[in-house]
């Protein structure tokens, strides 16, 4: 069938939409949809190859919008475009992590090392220090620091940063025996240090969730271990102020009106099934995600993109609580950010999203 696929594709990519303002750009958008069809097809996970399926038969329907119905602009088109390279990124990078030869020490050290590189950064800008922006200045005069009043790392915002680090977390509780050698949970202070520093709530709370599955059913002294991390993290964040922070920034201003004026939008039977589009325009009154990544799915896929994402949830190969936990902390973090739209986050869940399907792919042979 995949074979038939490819040829159908080469038979019909002459024929793309040359529509307004596209001219032979058509057939180039085509042509990318094609690998990304391709890619899907050749995805064993059913959920992921639906989605991406799905994704493309919405751009398909732009071009025949913008060639026929005129309701759209080129511009959008192009927004929407953008997620197609998006998603066809992260299928590819998807398909070499769950075909890599690499074990899976291989990938947690790494997946370390980033977060550490990230901590370091964060904790010279504590200091008004940046080395980015210094080693910058040996070469050219760079006029911005990355940090000059919060830390943020790389990642531009104290939220990404606290994100990345929150994804990588399960990986530092790594014990080597005996206890006394160098192991990646001496660095968890480290990591519980810049995540207080930072103040992100959404963060700190999905960290909690994580922790809570990651640690399961252990007791101590007859208390599950859950109950103690609960408890722990509604007392930081009380003490800490974040849980005031948390709703004045989110319910009075200005994240749930965001969602309030995107759910206004999804209006019609139509709307709520399909969605309004990869190229839907930003309701919510800024040139930025609506910090909701579960809302902003709904919005522009509607209940069969969120549907195919539910199911790949509910399939999760949860054999590998490491895997599985950093997993969950990132759809809990899905609530109040936007992971999914940075590229440094997202390629740290594609990696563990791979590494998961190599896992399941691995118990079921």
């Amino acid at each position: 069938m995949r074979d038939y696929v490819l040829l159908l594709l080469f038979v019909m990519l002459p024929f793309a939409f040359i529509a307004p303002g596209l001219v032979h750009g058509g057939h180039h958008l085509f042509f990318v949809l094609s690998a990304l069809v391709i890619i899907a097809l050749f995805c064993d996970n059913k959920w992921i190859s639906l989605f991406l399926i799905y994704i493309v038969l919405w751009q398909l329907w732009l071009f025949i919008d913008i060639l026929y119905v005129s309701k759209i602009s080129v511009r959008q088109v192009s927004e929407g475009f953008m997620q197609i390279i998006f998603a066809l990124s992260a299928a590819v990078i998807f398909h070499a992590v769950r075909k890599s030869t690499l074990s899976l020490e291989w990938f947690y050290n790494v997946i370390c090392v980033t977060a550490m590189i990230q901590a370091l950064i964060a904790i010279t800008q504590m200091f008004n220090s940046d080395p980015i922006f210094a080693f910058l200045n040996t070469v050219a005069t760079a006029k911005v620091k990355l940090g000059e009043t919060v830390i943020v790392g790389t990642l531009s915002n104290p939220n990404f940063l606290a994100a990345y680090l929150v994804f990588s977390f399960p990986f530092f509780l790594r014990i080597r025996k005996p206890y006394y050698k160098p192991s990646w949970c001496w660095f968890i202070p480290v990591i519980l240090f810049l995540l207080v520093e930072s103040k992100t709530s959404i963060a700190v709370g999905a960290l909690l969730v994580g922790m809570m599955v990651y640690f399961g059913n252990i007791q101590i002294k007859g208390v599950r271990l859950y109950f103690i991390l609960a408890l722990a993290g509604v007392a930081y964040l009380w003490w800490d102020g974040n849980c005031k922070r948390f709703f004045a920034g989110t319910y009075y201003f200005p994240r749930f009106q965001f969602w309030l004026k995107t759910v206004d939008t999804i209006d019609s039977i139509p709307k709520i099934i399909f969605g309004i589009g990869p190229a839907a325009p930003k309701v919510w009154g800024v040139n930025a995600p609506m910090h909701n990544d579960w809302l902003t799915l709904f919005y522009q896929y509607g209940f069969i993109g969120l549907s195919f994402f539910i199911g790949y949830i509910v399939t999760l190969y949860r054999g590998n609580k490491m895997l599985f936990s950093a997993f969950i902390i990132f759809l809990v973090n899905m609530i109040g950010n936007y992971p999914v739209h940075l590229a440094p986050s997202a390629f740290l869940i594609v990696i563990i999203a791979g590494l998961l399907q190599r896992e399941k792919e691995v118990s079921n042979a």
